[in-house]
């Protein structure tokens, strides 16, 4: 196992369905990195200092899943099939479905970066899309 200290930027950008714009959110902060024999993990706060885990499997395919656990809940992002999850929201649980359109894990040494774009439902409605990227700053 290897475990290191990286620099990141962490940007996301939201369009929800039932209303005109969005928002972005962009965060640079440290992250520690974890490189297993089977997965590798990426822990970092996010920008309300909440803790956000990463895990993805290495496959030699390179058609990755990808796991993200906050304090609200677990989503999994996987481009073969919807996925169901359970997200904890100020209103209550709520049963989402993750549509994931685009996924790309790019680790070439100490070097990542994440390309994510997904879509959640909510009962079948269109709660928003959402354009995720995680970037190694050095």
């Amino acid at each position: 196992m290897q475990k290191k200290q990286i620099a990141i930027l962490v940007q996301q950008d939201i369009r929800y369905a039932e209303q005109a714009g969005g928002d972005h959110f962009q965060h640079q902060t440290q992250a520690d990195y974890y490189q297993l024999s089977t997965y590798s993990k990426l822990s970092y706060q996010d920008i309300n200092g909440l803790t956000v885990h990463l895990k993805w499997q290495d496959k030699a395919d390179k058609n990755y899943s990808l796991e993200m656990r906050q304090t609200q809940g677990r989503m999994v992002f996987d481009p073969s099939e919807k996925k169901r999850v359970t997200y904890m929201s100020p209103a209550g649980a709520l049963g989402l479905e993750i549509q994931t359109d685009h996924l790309q894990i790019v680790e070439v040494a100490d070097k990542i970066q994440v390309v994510l774009k997904y879509r959640i439902y909510n009962q079948g409605h269109l709660i928003g899309n959402y354009d995720y990227q995680l970037i190694y700053q050095g």
